[in-house]
């Protein structure tokens, strides 16, 4: 989330909010960027002014971390699978090690997608 710059508003509570027989998940997330807002929010013009202004620079932020993380999940997944492929073929202890390397690659990606 740090990378994000977002920031926890933690939870109280039940460690999960939904249940369905051995099947735990913690669903519902809150999570604030207010150091963002803070700095890209102008109280001093209109406030159609301000909204479309706010409104950029989300859109903004959004493209520069959340289509990151697309582009790199998506990079990492055609990696994955070109090294799959190789594997198939030849058994050696370097692409196993590259493969391992890719899905904690990929795992971390994912973490961040799940974040936001």
């Amino acid at each position: 989330m740090d990378s994000a710059l977002l920031q926890d508003l933690s939870f109280k509570g039940s460690q999960f909010t939904w249940k369905k027989r051995k099947i735990m998940e913690h669903l519902d997330r809150a999570i604030s960027f207010s150091d963002f807002v803070k700095e890209n929010w102008r109280a001093y013009a209109s406030m159609s002014t301000v909204h479309s202004e706010f409104t950029d620079q989300v859109k903004r932020w959004n493209k520069d971390v959340y289509g990151y993380i697309a582009i790199c999940k998506k990079l990492l997944t055609k990696k994955l699978h070109s090294i799959e492929i190789k594997r198939d073929r030849s058994n050696s202890a370097y692409l196993s090690q590259v493969e391992m390397e890719i899905r904690e690659d990929l795992e971390n990606v994912l973490h961040h997608e799940e974040i936001l």
